[in-house]
């Protein structure tokens, strides 16, 4: 339905079509209810609700038509499903033994990106067929909160809580550097052509 209707417990997660200003304002909000919201510049809201689960983590795809969520109950059940927008149908779903830490597609919207908390740490899922891509990463990047790639698809950038920075090389799956960095931060992000890294601690 479309109201003013804001969500009912807290909203979760915001996601945006980068790179459009001036073209595609729309503002996609998820929370705990299981809704997820495209919000238009009059602050009308399509509501959809997806899931009877919780909503953690959203990401909009860049090529414009497609949003990854992530659902969980906090224990056994975690989800990432790719919904179609403009056709309002589930495209595919895939079902974690862990709970997803990051969400994000790549730069031209190839893959979906979900970091876990699990030993293999990051996955990359093939959104045209929505399976798993292996042998994108030659080791394990253990468990992260934020996963860039560069514009080309051809490099990414992870941080783990810990206190890393890592790059990879995704043609090879080879670790180019690592930097050490300020732990356990939140709401992590790229910024300026990727040159600067911020997060929030406490």
């Amino acid at each position: 339905h479309i109201s003013t209707q804001a969500h009912q417990p807290p909203v979760t997660a915001l996601a945006t079509l980068e790179g459009t200003i001036g073209e595609d304002k729309t503002v996609f909000s998820s929370g705990l209810d299981g809704f997820l919201i495209k919000w238009s510049e009059d602050g009308l809201g399509e509501h959809y609700q997806i899931s009877d689960l919780a909503i953690q983590m959203i990401a909009r795809s860049p090529k414009g038509n497609d949003i990854a969520v992530y659902t969980t109950d906090g224990a056994s059940t975690n989800m990432v499903s790719v919904w179609n927008f403009n056709t309002l149908t589930r495209k595919y779903a895939y079902r974690f033994s862990d709970p997803i830490t990051s969400l994000s597609y790549s730069a031209k919207g190839n893959y979906v990106i979900c970091g876990t908390a699990s030993v293999k740490g990051t996955y990359f899922l093939n959104t045209n067929t929505g399976s798993i891509t292996s042998k994108k990463l030659k080791e394990s990047s253990g468990a992260v909160n934020m996963v860039v790639t560069s514009d080309t698809e051809n490099t990414a950038v992870m941080y783990s809580p810990i206190g890393t920075l890592t790059y990879y090389n995704l043609r090879t799956g080879q670790r180019k550097a690592r930097f050490n960095t300020e732990p356990n931060l939140t709401q992590t992000g790229m910024f300026n052509n990727s040159v600067f890294f911020a997060g929030y601690n406490n």
